[in-house]
C-alpha cells in the first residue's frame, strides 16, 4: 500500500501544466505542494445538470435553461464598454441575456441557435435577465462543456479564478 504523505514535498510547479504563471498564482493562493492542491476544496457547487423552463425560474438563483436565440445585438455606448444583448426563449417565456465587454458573444450566437445558459436570474425593469451567463451551443448534449454537470466553485485568491 502506497502513502501519499510525500506529496507535501512535491512542488505544485512540478505538475504538468502548472508551471510558470499558473504555479506562481497557486503559490500566491497558498497552494505550494501537490498535497495542498488536493486539499483545496470548492466552497460550493452549482448543479447544472437540471434545466428549468424560463417561466418558472426563481429570481436570484443560479439555473440552467435551454432555449432558442431570437435576437442578438452588440453596441458600444462608450469607448471602453461593449454590451452584447440576446433574447432567448423556450416554449414558456423569454429572457434577456447581457454580456459586458464580450463582443465575441455577438459573433458566437446566431438567431435560431439552440443554447444552454447557466447563470443567476435577475429581474431588471420588470423582465427576467441573466448577466454574463456561461453558454453552450447545443449541437448535441454530449458536447456540453459547462452545462449538464455539477460545477465546483472555488474562492478566488492569488489571481486564480474558478473558470
Amino acid at each position: 500500500m502506497s502513502s501519499l504523505a510525500h506529496l507535501s514535498e512535491v512542488a505544485v510547479e512540478q505538475v504538468k501544466l502548472l508551471s510558470g504563471r499558473r504555479g506562481e498564482k497557486l503559490r500566491n493562493a497558498g497552494i505550494g505542494s501537490v498535497a495542498d492542491l488536493l486539499q483545496h476544496v470548492p466552497r460550493r457547487y452549482i448543479d447544472r445538470s437540471r434545466t428549468e423552463r424560463i417561466a418558472t425560474v426563481p429570481v436570484g438563483r443560479e439555473v440552467t435553461i435551454i432555449g432558442t436565440v431570437q435576437k442578438v445585438s452588440t453596441r458600444r455606448p462608450r469607448r471602453n464598454l461593449t454590451i452584447t444583448e440576446a433574447v432567448v426563449s423556450d416554449e414558456s417565456a423569454r429572457l434577456t441575456v447581457v454580456w459586458f465587454n464580450q463582443a465575441f458573444r455577438g459573433r458566437q450566437l446566431s438567431v435560431g441557435a439552440e443554447v444552454a445558459l447557466s447563470g443567476k436570474v435577475e429581474s431588471f425593469r420588470g423582465k427576467l435577465q441573466m448577466k454574463s451567463p456561461d453558454v453552450d451551443l447545443m449541437r448535441s448534449a454530449s458536447e456540453s462543456l459547462v452545462t449538464g454537470r455539477v460545477v465546483p466553485v472555488y474562492s478566488s485568491a492569488g489571481g486564480l479564478s474558478s473558470g
